[in-house]
């Protein structure tokens, strides 16, 4: 319930079942990325690397799933260095992967880089464009974080 609610933008409904669950069971690592899932769509990012962190922690041997958590967390947080980091630390060949390294890379201002991501994440997804990731994936409860993911994809060549 926690997931559906907070991909259809409703915040607080989100945030209540999370909490209803993490209270059953506070050590669920699956609940535990949720909340910085959810920290990091309602505009905390900051707040939500250490609870993506503490996941991987409770499932060293599932920590592989929560790498883009991790990083959408450190780029909204403005910490695009870290967030490369981790990206290279779990490479993998998925649209997605390519699609934050593009990010991260233009966060960090090496606009080569950000370039061949985004031509990596559009070869491998021809009809990926900006809008539809950003504006249809994900539920942004602050403007700002969306336009700032929208703009530096978009300086990443990536499709309008």
């Amino acid at each position: 319930m926690c997931r559906i609610a907070l991909v259809r933008g409703q915040f607080a409904k989100s945030e209540h079942h999370l909490e209803r669950a993490l209270a059953l069971n506070p050590n669920d690592p699956r609940l535990v990325v949720q909340r910085g899932i959810n920290l990091t769509f309602s505009g905390e990012p900051g707040s939500a690397v250490p609870w993506i962190e503490l996941a991987m922690r409770l499932d060293p041997f599932s920590a592989h799933r929560y790498y883009l958590d991790l990083a959408r967390a450190l780029f909204m947080a403005n910490r695009p260095a870290e967030a490369i980091i981790v990206l290279e630390r779990n490479s993998r060949s998925h649209w997605e992967h390519y699609l934050w390294v593009a990010a991260c890379y233009t966060a960090a201002d090496e606009e080569a880089a950000a370039l061949r991501a985004g031509q990596a994440a559009t070869n491998l997804r021809p009809e990926l464009t900006v809008r539809s990731y950003v504006d249809f994936r994900f539920r942004w409860k602050r403007a700002e974080d969306k336009a700032r993911l929208h703009d530096a994809l978009a300086r990443a060549g990536l499709q309008q």
